[in-house]
C-alpha cells in the first residue's frame, strides 16, 4: 500500500544530500580559489625577489669592481678574490630564479641556487665587515701619525681622500651582502610555501623501516662531523689569512678565497643535511638539494686541497725554512709567525681533505634516504664474483692513495736529492682516489651506480693527464740545462 509520508522522508533526504553536496562543492572551490590568489599572491613576490637578486647582482658587480686594477691580464689575475663572482652569482640566481619560477618547474635548482647565495652573501658580509673595521683603524692610525707633523700636511689629506671612497663602498658591499643574505632566506621561505606539499610516507615493511631509519642516523651523523669539521676549517682558513695579511703587510683588506667559501659551504650542506632529515612535508626535494649541495661543497674542498698544496703550502714551508736557518744562524728560538702558519696550514688542508671524504659520504647517504631507495629490493642476489671484485679494486685503491701520500711526504720533505720536485699537487688526487675506492666498497647500493661511474671516470681522466705530465717532465729533468746540472743531485 502507498504511504506518503515515506516518499515526503525521502525526498527530502534526497534534498538534504543535494544541499549537503552543494555547499560541499561551494567549499571546495571557495578554498581553490583561496589557494590559486595564494599562489599567485607567493609567485609574485618570489619574482620580486629575483628582480632584487639581480639588481643587487648587479650593483655589487659595479663597486667590487672598482676595489681592483683596471688592467686585467693573465700575469695580474690572481689578485682578483672571489667577492665578484659572489656579486655575479646574485645576477645569476635572480635571472635563474625567475625562469624557474615563470616556468613552474625547476625547484631543485633554484632551491641549491639560494642556499649558494645566502652563504655567499654572508661570507661577504662578514668579511667585508672585517676590511671596513681594518680600514678605519688604518685610517685613524695614519691620521694620528701624520698631525704630528706639520709640513706634510698635504700628504694626509690625500690619504684621508684616498680611504674615504674604500671605507664608503666597504660599508656599502657590506650592507649590500647582508640584504643579499635576508633576500634568500625570505626567497627559500616563500618557495617552500609555493611548492607543492609532499604526503607524509612511511614504510609499509618492518625491513625497510628499519633500513630507513639506519640510513637517517648515518646521515645525521656524516652531516654533524660535516659540520664540526667545516667550522673548524673556517676558523682555521681566516686564522691562516689573517697571518698572510700581517707578513705581506697588506693592510687595506683581507682577501674571501677559496677557504672560506668552502668552509662556508660545508656548514650550510650540514644544515641542508639536518633540515632534510626532519622536514616531512618536502622530503624528496631537501634530499635531493642535500644531493646537490654536498657534491658542490665536495668539488670546492677538492679544489682547495689542490690550491692549498701547491703552490701555497709549499710557499709557507720555503718561508718557514728561511726563518728556521736564520734563527739557527744567530742562535735564537724560532719566534716567527712561519712557524704557526706551517703547522696550521698542514692542518687546515688535511681537514678539507676530510671535509671533502665526508660530503661524499652524506652525497651516498641522502641518496639512500630516498623513497625510491628504500623501497627497491635488491642487493641479497649479487654474485660473489662481483662482491671480491669490488673488494678487491677498493683495495688496489687504498694502495694508490698511500702511494701518492709517499710521493706527497717526498716532495714537501728537505731531502738533498729531491732537487726541484714538488708533491703537494698529489694530495687532491689521492682524496679523490681515496673517495673512489670508498664508493666501490657499497656494491649493495644500486642508487650509487651512476656517481660511481662518474667518480670512476674522473679519477681514469685526472691520473692519465697527470701520468702523461709526470713522463714530460721526467723527460725535462734529463734534458734542460738546470736539471742537469749536479748540485741539484
Amino acid at each position: 500500500m502507498f504511504n506518503p509520508s515515506s516518499t515526503n522522508s525521502t525526498t527530502e533526504r534526497r534534498r538534504a544530500h543535494f544541499k549537503n553536496n552543494l555547499i560541499d562543492e561551494l567549499y571546495e572551490d571557495e578554498q581553490n580559489e583561496k589557494d590559486y590568489y595564494r599562489g599567485e599572491s607567493i609567485n609574485c613576490k618570489l619574482q620580486a625577489l629575483n628582480i632584487l637578486h639581480a639588481i643587487f647582482g648587479a650593483i655589487g658587480l659595479g663597486l667590487a669592481g672598482t676595489q681592483f686594477q683596471t688592467k686585467i691580464g693573465i700575469d695580474n689575475y690572481r689578485q682578483i678574490d672571489l667577492r665578484m663572482a659572489s656579486a655575479l652569482l646574485y645576477t645569476i640566481t635572480g635571472t635563474i630564479g625567475f625562469y624557474c619560477v615563470n616556468r613552474s618547474h625547476g625547484s631543485i635548482v633554484i632551491k641549491c641556487l639560494y642556499c649558494l647565495t645566502a652563504l655567499f652573501a654572508l661570507g661577504t658580509a662578514i668579511f667585508y665587515g672585517f676590511t671596513t673595521y681594518k680600514l678605519i683603524h688604518l685610517s685613524k692610525q695614519l691620521n694620528g701619525r701624520f698631525e704630528q707633523f706639520t709640513s706634510i700636511i698635504q700628504f694626509t689629506t690625500s690619504t684621508n681622500t684616498n680611504f674615504v671612497p674604500k671605507i664608503l663602498i666597504s660599508i656599502s658591499m657590506s650592507i649590500l651582502s647582508f640584504l643579499v643574505f635576508l633576500l634568500a632566506l625570505f626567497s627559500l621561505a616563500l618557495l617552500d610555501n609555493l611548492v607543492a606539499i609532499e604526503n607524509i610516507w612511511y614504510p609499509a615493511w618492518p625491513d625497510d623501516r628499519i633500513k630507513a631509519k639506519f640510513n637517517q642516523t648515518l646521515l645525521f651523523g656524516a652531516s654533524l662531523g660535516k659540520l664540526l669539521t667545516a667550522i673548524a676549517c673556517l676558523g682555521m682558513a681566516a686564522f691562516v689569512e689573517f697571518e698572510h695579511t700581517q707578513i705581506a703587510l697588506r693592510q687595506d683588506y683581507f682577501r674571501l678565497v677559496l677557504d672560506q667559501l668552502s668552509s662556508l659551504f660545508g656548514i650550510g650542506s650540514a644544515f641542508v643535511d639536518l633540515y632534510a632529515i626532519y622536514n616531512k612535508t618536502h622530503k624528496t626535494l631537501n634530499l635531493k638539494v642535500s644531493i646537490g649541495l654536498s657534491l658542490i661543497v665536495a668539488i670546492w674542498s677538492l679544489k682547495s686541497v689542490d690550491n692549498n698544496s701547491f703552490p701555497f703550502y709549499k710557499e709557507d714551508i720555503n718561508s718557514y725554512r728561511i726563518a728556521f736557518s736564520a734563527s739557527q744562524s744567530s742562535f735564537s728560538s724560532i719566534t716567527s709567525p712561519q712557524y704557526t702558519i706551517v703547522i696550521v696550514h698542514g692542518i687546515l688542508i688535511i681537514l678539507m681533505s676530510i671535509l671533502s671524504l665526508l660530503c661524499a659520504c652524506t652525497c651516498i647517504l641522502a641518496s639512500s634516504c630516498l623513497r625510491e631507495s628504500v623501497t627497491k629490493k635488491g642487493g641479497n642476489d649479487f654474485d660473489l664474483d662481483i662482491t671480491r671484485k669490488n673488494r678487491i679494486l677498493a683495495f688496489l685503491y687504498s694502495l694508490w692513495t698511500l702511494s701518492l701520500l709517499c710521493l706527497l711526504g717526498i716532495g714537501l720533505a728537505e731531502l738533498s736529492w729531491t732537487g726541484d720536485y714538488i708533491g703537494g699537487d698529489l694530495l687532491w688526487i689521492a682524496v679523490l682516489l681515496f673517495c673512489t675506492g670508498l664508493l666501490n666498497t657499497n656494491y649493495r647500493q644500486r642508487n650509487s651506480i651512476i656517481i660511481k661511474f662518474v667518480l670512476n671516470s674522473l679519477s681514469l681522466s685526472v691520473c692519465a693527464e697527470k701520468a702523461i705530465l709526470s713522463c714530460w717532465l721526467t723527460f725535462q729533468s734529463f734534458t734542460h740545462q738546470d736539471y742537469a746540472n749536479e748540485r741539484v743531485f
